[in-house]
């Protein structure tokens, strides 16, 4: 399984799923959550609802994650991932009595035709027209008899912006999975398979696929699916299923069906956010035409990717950076306790990596990357501060595309760390500070001189609450305009809004310009 309890759980207490917070919890990421082990001796709790006796309760179990033991047993694949929804809308309390959207789902099934494994990522959504909510990631192991979910506070790849997707939809995915033919599927692969879903995932034009538009094939020929014998892919709209033996043959098969709703598909503007990522265990991949293509990290880097998912929930919007040019430049900032920057100029025809350092014993769970398509660039991490020691922090910068770095960490105002970073084109700098827990807004500072000092600058917070902005996190990026500067921060990676602010002169007056709903 991908994460286990005694890794840090993300809490999520002031995002997403608890609608109408107004106090700024910082980052998404606490000290380890012992609850159940530490509370209550280590017991877990049963599908069957029984709790221990010490008290623990449903409301409790809805702002935490946990790994618990689930009587939940192998089933047919035609159930497709109902069981398991089910099974965490029971722990959950009916959270799941809404809208949702599934994807990058991973199915295991074993020779006898029954999901024994599982995992996925869930989103929910609220209100008409329904908006994100919340979401989790969820591990069912039929073995091990445990259910692993982990809250996500912000949205994932598939949601355009911010709404509910029927392509995307469980009933939708459910009812493929059952349309599958899984007699035929079991005699060709007699050892088990997996059946693996992406939203993004999509074959090539001419690529041989089981098309499923005009009904399942009786049989099955894996040596005739490879030369398609059973449908191409016509480089259109086409959802898809991939199949991959568990036996030594390690042969792999597309099931593709039509979409939902073809004109909510990837690639359209009107749908999808134009840049985005998706990080699995088998490395990170990016787009920036709205889904329509996407490239691929060098696999040397997979390990630097699998570390964020391992030491922390995802690679966060403030994680990565990409330019809207076509071929213009890219870059993501990743690690486990090792902050390593991976950029290119040129979209990935060449790359090249920078060591920002190691934060020991701190988590690293703030990370920023920008990189310009005139070479002004910079890269920002940062750990839990703490009373005692304070908190490692490290912010590099770049005139020339990479050439070479500057390290100015030593010059930077404050203690806490580096929440958000931008560099405008012509090199002007801005940055937030956490602030303490208690606190709705971040610190912010600009410089003038490379970073090589800080002046601070006093946004007007409350005109932000009066756009219904109770709180923000960071800094997302600072813009040079005719009239003079503009300023957006957001409440990622534990909610969606942001709010948008204006000035002529950088430590002068700031006013608000309203508040927008943004994608991770």
């Amino acid at each position: 399984m991908r994460r286990m309890w005694s890794r840090a759980a993300a809490v999520l207490l002031c995002a997403g799923m608890l609608t109408g917070c107004n106090r700024l919890m910082t980052w998404t990421i606490f000290d380890t959550v012992h609850l159940l082990e530490d509370r209550f001796g280590g017991n877990s709790y049963h599908s069957d609802g029984d709790w221990p006796d010490e008290g623990i309760n449903e409301s409790e179990d809805y702002i935490m994650d946990g790994q618990n033991v689930c009587m939940l047993e192998a089933y047919p694949l035609d159930e497709g991932v109902a069981p398991i929804l089910e099974e965490l809308d029971r722990r959950l309390g009916n959270l799941m009595n809404s809208m949702f959207n599934v994807d990058d789902v991973r199915l295991t099934v074993d020779p006898s035709g029954n999901v024994v494994e599982a995992s996925l990522r869930v989103s929910r959504y609220l209100g008409t027209p329904p908006s994100f909510d919340g979401g989790f990631t969820v591990d069912w192991d039929s073995g091990e008899q445990l259910l692993t979910y982990y809250t996500a506070g912000t949205l994932y790849s598939n949601d355009p912006t911010g709404g509910y997707n029927e392509n995307l939809s469980a009933d939708f995915l459910n009812a493929n999975l059952a349309a599958m033919p899984a007699d035929a599927l079991q005699s060709v692969m007699p050892d088990g398979y997996t059946i693996s879903f992406q939203a993004f995932a999509r074959p090539q034009a001419g690529e041989p696929v089981v098309d499923m538009r005009s009904g399942a094939p009786q049989t099955l020929d894996l040596s005739q699916a490879a030369v398609g014998f059973y449908g191409t892919a016509d480089g259109g709209p086409q959802w898809t299923l991939t199949v991959e033996d568990a036996g030594e043959g390690n042969q792999q098969v597309r099931f593709c069906y039509a979409p939902a709703v073809p004109e909510h598909w990837i690639g359209n503007p009107a749908s999808y956010t134009q840049k985005d990522v998706i990080v699995a265990d088998t490395g990170l991949r990016y787009t920036r035409d709205w889904g329509e293509t996407w490239k691929a990290l060098p696999s040397q880097y997979n390990a630097l990717a699998q570390a964020c998912l391992d030491d922390y929930t995802d690679v966060t919007r403030s994680s990565w950076s990409i330019s809207d040019e076509e071929g213009g430049p890219v870059a993501f900032l990743l690690g486990g306790n090792d902050a390593t920057l991976v950029y290119s100029m040129d979209d990935g025809e060449t790359w090249a990596e920078e060591f920002l350092g190691s934060t020991e014993d701190a988590t690293l769970d703030r990370r920023v990357a920008q990189l310009l398509p005139n070479g002004m660039g910079l890269a920002a991490a940062g750990g839990n501060w703490t009373m005692g020691s304070g908190c490692w922090r490290a912010l590099v910068l770049t005139r020339d595309g990479g050439q070479t770095w500057e390290t100015v960490s030593d010059t930077l105002p404050g203690e806490r760390s580096i929440c958000g970073a931008s560099v405008s084109e012509d090199g002007t700098i801005m940055i937030s500070l956490e602030t303490a827990s208690q606190d709705n807004w971040p610190e912010v500072y600009v410089s003038t001189d490379w970073g090589q000092s800080w002046l601070p600058v006093n946004m007007p917070w409350t005109d932000a609450e009066l756009q219904e902005v109770y709180w923000i996190y960071r800094l997302d990026s600072l813009t040079r305009t005719e009239s003079g500067w503009t300023a957006r921060f957001t409440q990622e990676p534990m909610g969606n809004w942001a709010a948008e602010f204006t000035a002529t002169d950088l430590t002068g007056y700031w006013q608000s310009g309203g508040r927008v709903h943004i994608q991770s």
